[in-house]
């Protein structure tokens, strides 16, 4: 059970004191508002440094070229990545005078690590952990709304994006970004990049995008998001999206309503089908009594001149509409390379020393796979430029004069080991690193300690194909949430990953003539063993007859999911028709990956990137209307 925390006195006068509070009034925190702006000398620091989620998320951002300037870790101090690491926050503001801090720390912490930011007065705080107790939260609350230095995003939330400025407070997944001119502010992480790629791909890109979080209280809302954008020069169009739970989109109707600035805005409203009495997902989306309906809230903005959609997929065509825009000849793609998605283990960063050119990371990837061509195993090794085929001989390996013959990157010799090492023992079809950070300042050479780490680590997501027994991987899911949907007419199994995503797919099935037998989150971060394990969940509804798998894959790679569902279809001899849809980080090769081995669906398995024609499918194969 959860013992709430006492503050201490020396706390308590800190944090009431003229220097951090300078005024009772509730407009003071409304003045932090222009504090969400980022820009390229937006200066980032972590607290919760050394950690693990904090340290592979410090290394997308330097990859990413968000300027990182070191750390907190309590305790601890010295360097961490090569940068600054304190022991206590007031002492990291002091010498490293951050704009941003990313709070990466524990639920049953985070609201002590929230304190100490408003203490140091740092002026954005990004809260990332979910579960933070509710009433540490409205502590917080009754801090921040007392003095004018400090915004807060969070907690439970994804963060802040500016892609124009290459700034990320937060884990928002920012291959699929572009830098462009729309805002978007949304409760539901997933939802937002669902709305990230359907802009990017309209050729609109974004100027900025919050991922506010679906608790309860929220640092940043819905409606102070839409405030900021309203204000903000280099915003254009604005996106919005809420769901069941609260009213705050009440406030943005009323907000837009009012406002002298004229922007076009589209919305949507999430939870349509939501459960009373359940939450769906998030902290925050569950009704109360007293709460408007979510069609409520879509008449409402509707009615303030919000142009309200059915699914974050017609964001781009309508603000291309909206603004005068011509549609792109070919859909663009976002930011490509460079996404975070695999990191690079080291124990120190280099500065740069030279030009400007040399201190950007340019990506390398190396696999080990079968060539077909020459029936041997097979060294791939990418860079920005170029792509070199190493095959060779199966019980010899690779010699050194033939690895003599790749590109000299640093640390690729030991890369190739340890990928050979995992390809003779685990026997897969293929095993791959990609994206690993380069720099042409980064002389030190990579260790084989370095590069095992990098490949033992879960978090660096290395990419395994095999044909191994799907029985053998392991089953347990932390984070799912199912709810059985009441209606006796409904036939379509849905499991979908992030707890927005999953409303919202419930909503267009029934605006499409289906109707879905549950609401199922698998989190954000699905992977291939709780795909499977959802998949059989959702199976035991005798009602199902057709399962509709709908994944965005930001921090979730498109190809695990796929060879999940794959897996999960053979070994559960599914009996009803299969339709997933993918779309996200390497959305095609995963969907291949379903085309490829649809024949081990006894009712067929079919594959689809636009969420409509995925829809109209499965409602068809469910006997909709």
């Amino acid at each position: 059970m959860f013992r709430l925390r006492t503050i201490p006195k020396r706390r308590v006068s800190s944090l009431t004191g003229a220097r951090a509070f300078n005024s009772s009034s509730l407009e003071n925190y409304a003045k932090t508002l222009k504090n969400l702006k980022l820009t390229k000398d937006t200066r980032v620091m972590y607290q919760g440094f050394t950690g693990k989620q904090s340290t592979v998320n410090a290394q997308q951002n330097l990859q990413f070229r968000t300027n990182v300037v070191g750390g907190v870790t309590p305790g601890k101090s010295g360097e961490h990545l090569g940068l600054p690491l304190y022991s206590s926050v007031r002492e990291a503001a002091e010498k490293l005078k951050p704009d941003a801090s990313a709070v990466f720390v524990a639920a049953p912490f985070a609201a002590a690590a929230i304190e100490d930011a408003i203490a140091a007065e740092i002026p954005l705080v990004v809260a990332v952990a979910e579960h933070v107790p509710v009433h540490d939260m409205l502590r917080i609350h009754s801090i921040l709304q007392t003095q004018s230095k400090t915004r807060l995003v969070g907690a439970n939330a994804p963060g802040i994006l500016n892609p124009g400025a290459r700034c990320r407070v937060g884990f928002m997944p920012h291959s699929s970004f572009l830098p462009g001119s729309i805002g978007i502010v949304a409760k539901s992480g997933t939802l937002s990049y669902e709305a990230v790629a359907s802009t990017t791909r309209a050729g609109l890109g974004q100027s900025t995008v919050i991922g506010m979080g679906g608790d309860w209280v929220a640092g940043t809302t819905l409606a102070e998001g839409v405030r900021f954008f309203l204000e903000d020069p280099d915003t254009e169009g604005i996106v919005v999206i809420g769901e069941i739970g609260g009213s705050v989109e009440m406030e943005v109707a009323e907000l837009v309503r009012q406002s002298k600035t004229k922007k076009p805005i589209m919305g949507l409203v999430g939870g349509h089908k939501a459960v009373d009495g359940y939450v769906m997902g998030h902290a925050g989306a569950v009704r109360q009594a007293g709460d408007p309906t979510p069609a409520e809230k879509a008449k409402a903005l509707s009615d303030a001149g919000v142009v309200v959609v059915e699914h974050p997929g017609q964001f781009g065509e309508g603000m291309l509409k909206l603004l005068g825009r011509p549609r792109p000849a070919q859909p663009v793609m976002g930011m490509g390379p460079g996404n975070g998605r695999r990191s690079f283990h080291t124990s120190s960063r280099r500065r740069s020393t030279g030009s400007s050119e040399a201190s950007e990371y340019q990506p390398y990837g190396v696999e080990v796979t079968i060539d077909r061509h020459s029936r041997s195993p097979c060294v791939i090794v990418t860079t920005s430029t170029t792509t070199h085929r190493l095959p060779f001989h199966y019980t010899t390996g690779p010699t050194p004069s033939q690895l003599s013959t790749l590109p000299p990157l640093p640390g690729l010799e030991n890369y190739i080991t340890s990928l050979l090492n995992r390809f003779y023992s685990t026997k897969p079809y293929s095993i791959a690193l990609t994206s690993i950070p380069l720099s042409a300042a980064q002389v030190a050479a990579v260790s084989p300690t370095d590069a095992e780490s990098t490949l033992s680590d879960p978090s660096h997501n290395l990419t395994l194909t095999t044909f191994a027994d799907p029985a053998t991987q392991p089953g347990h899911s932390p984070g799912t949430i199912y709810i059985p949907l009441p209606s006796p007419a409904a036939a379509i199994g849905t499991l979908v990953n992030g707890a927005g995503l999953a409303m919202n797919t419930t909503d267009v099935l029934t605006l499409r003539g289906g109707e879905a037998t549950n609401f199922l989150d698998t989190g954000g971060k699905a992977t291939a063993a709780s795909v499977k394990e959802a998949l059989e969940t959702v199976l035991k509804d005798e009602r199902v007859k057709a399962v509709f798998v709908n994944i965005f894959g930001g921090l979730t790679d498109c190809i695990v999911i796929a060879e999940g569902v794959v897996a999960g279809v053979e070994e559960l001899q599914v009996e009803v028709p299969v339709v997933v849809r993918l779309r996200g980080t390497n959305e095609v090769e995963g969907q291949k990956v379903v085309e490829d081995r649809k024949g081990v669906a006894r009712g067929g398995m079919w594959a689809f990137s636009e969420l409509e024609d995925a829809v109209a499918k499965v409602v068809e194969l469910g006997g909709g209307k």
